[in-house]
């Protein structure tokens, strides 16, 4: 008996700690596309454009994606973009007018990545687009690097 509550103890310790640990990592990586937007927005500010709104179901699933291209369950890129944003219309019951994605990989934080999108023709005029809704999704992969996505949608009233 006393063998049994032992390892049960060990059981619910182990997976607290898991538990801790995924959460920990989850809160990073959202603190993470925090400062990616606040980078995006203040480029968008300085050239004279509206910030964008994060918007978490946009951002889990740009996560998704994320998390797909770095488990090598879809191909690194935008297989899929238009269904993701299907998706995010659908569960948020609005309607959209445009949408556009940045894909990035191996950038070791959201200076580099913003920096990298900023450096670029078509990931910088999706950052300078006529968008208002994005989403950011960070997650590691197989390969220990970072994979970002980043979703913009254009709301219609």
């Amino acid at each position: 008996m006393m063998f049994k509550t032992f390892f049960l103890s060990l059981l619910f310790l182990t997976a607290g700690v898991a538990s801790a640990i995924a959460q920990k990592t989850n809160t990073s990586y959202e603190n993470m596309a925090t400062e990616v937007l606040h980078r995006i927005n203040k480029h968008r500010a300085d050239i004279g454009l509206k910030p964008l709104v994060m918007n978490s179901v946009i951002s889990r699933i740009a996560a998704e994606h994320s998390t797909n291209m770095g488990q090598k369950k879809t191909p690194f890129g935008h297989d899929g973009m238009n269904e993701r944003v299907t998706r995010a219309g659908k569960e948020l019951k609005i309607s959209y007018s445009r949408w556009g994605e940045n894909v990035a990989n191996g950038q070791k934080d959201a200076a580099d990545v913003v920096a990298m999108w900023l450096e670029s023709k078509g990931h910088r005029e999706n950052i300078e687009g006529d968008y208002n809704l994005t989403g950011i999704g960070i997650a590691k992969g197989k390969n220990g690097s970072l994979f970002f996505t980043q979703i913009f949608i254009k709301k219609s009233n």
